[in-house]
């Protein structure tokens, strides 16, 4: 499961009509004018306006206008959690947490993400789900951690739907619903989560809990790919290489291959040690084809994938590599490095 998460300077805040100075703070922080925000909100918090101290607490938190100061943060954060400013709450239980500008304290942090989720904080719903989840300052408590992550997820919080997802689909807190999972993954994908777009085509895929369907695997891999998960583009070149739910292409399963094997994925680079022995979608080159397969085989899982990459190497070496030739491309998966 994803790590606790920290809202930013606009989240839900919500300025009376009444502080119309905290309103210009927060149109001049809109505006890129962070120094003019932080000189509105410093008077204002000074004088115990709760939202103005968490906007000066945010601004220290995050380094806006200065090195990161998560201690002079916690400070103001208290001061405005002291008021019941709510999203002060989530960030002052995201430092808590981390031990970062204060002591760790996990019971604390996880008391403050309470009070906001009971005030209905998407967020602080989210985190507080994680904390019960994972045992973070109390006992584990999946259920109760599930009921949380479902209300944030109802709320729209992008990340809890994704994570609701994975509950769903391990059975984590709530009964296994590989439906219900596919469901919420189709959510979190449509708000922009790549895991979520991953997670839906290797699914699909691989039928877990689904009538295998790589066509349907295709498109949720290929938006995951496009958001830049590298195991999804390994995935899919792998597909277009076989034909598997897509037209057959050797030119797309090089792209794809390639744009993962470049960034380290081992599966990416064992797809680039097939095609370069093979010659599809790019020359054939035994070279560059045993380099890769070099750079691969020590990351592959024990089993099939190494057993198959191992069995490549000693194919190209008795395809008729010279000794230079395996030398040079030994030193050359030395000398890799991921772009």
């Amino acid at each position: 499961m994803a790590l606790l998460a920290a809202g930013v300077l606009m989240a839900g805040v919500a300025c009376a009509a009444s502080a119309q100075t905290v309103g210009d703070g927060f149109a001049a922080y809109e505006a890129g004018e962070h120094e003019r925000a932080y000189d509105i909100f410093l008077p204002l918090a000074r004088e115990g306006d709760a939202t103005a101290q968490y906007a000066i607490g945010v601004i220290h938190h995050y380094g806006v206008i200065a090195p990161a100061d998560p201690a002079q943060a916690a400070k103001w954060y208290e001061r405005a959690v002291a008021a019941g400013q709510l999203d002060a709450m989530v960030e002052l239980g995201v430092l808590y947490s981390q031990g970062a500008g204060v002591a760790q304290d996990p019971g604390r942090a996880l008391e403050l993400f309470t009070v906001a989720a009971e005030n209905d904080v998407p967020i602080s719903q989210y985190n507080l789900a994680y904390m019960l989840i994972n045992g973070v300052g109390t006992e584990p408590d999946p259920v109760s951690g599930a009921r949380w992550m479902q209300r944030s997820a109802e709320h729209g919080y992008d990340r809890a739907e994704f994570e609701l997802g994975n509950l769903y689909l391990n059975g984590i807190g709530v009964a296994k619903d590989t439906v219900a999972a596919l469901s919420w993954f189709e959510r979190a994908a449509g708000s922009g989560i790549p895991e979520a777009a991953y997670n839906l085509g290797y699914v699909h895929l691989n039928g877990i809990g689904v009538k295998a369907d790589p066509a349907a695997a295709a498109p949720w891999l290929t938006q995951a790919a496009e958001q830049g998960r590298v195991d999804a583009a390994a995935l899919l070149g792998v597909m277009y290489h076989d034909g598997a739910g897509v037209r057959q292409d050797h030119a797309a399963a090089a792209h794809w291959c390639g744009l993962s094997a470049r960034a380290g994925n081992p599966a990416g680079q064992s797809c680039m040690a097939i095609l370069y022995s093979q010659g599809h979608g790019v020359p054939k080159d035994y070279v560059l084809s045993y380099m890769w397969g070099t750079l691969a085989l020590p990351q592959l899982p024990e089993g099939k994938p190494r057993r198959t990459a191992r069995l490549g190497l000693k194919l190209l070496e008795k395809w008729g590599m010279s000794d230079a030739e395996i030398e040079r491309a030994r030193a050359m998966a030395r000398d890799w490095q991921p772009e």
